[in-house]
């Protein structure tokens, strides 16, 4: 999650300055920027996506 806050505020925050903040190291972002999305992370995004078709499917009720 802390990497997650770090990708989408990098533009308007120093990363070294978020990792301070989170009491964390710039290295374990960049290697978790490096690591391919593991399976669980992949179903995940397969679920909530099938989630959104029926969803929108059932006139969004």
């Amino acid at each position: 999650m802390k990497y997650e806050f770090i990708e989408i505020h990098q533009a308007a925050f120093k990363v070294s300055d978020i990792c301070e903040y989170f009491e964390i190291k710039p290295s374990g972002y960049y290697a978790w920027k490096k690591r391919e999305p593991s399976a669980r992370s992949i179903a995940d995004a397969e679920h909530a996506k099938r989630i959104e078709e029926l969803y929108e499917a059932s006139d969004k009720r």
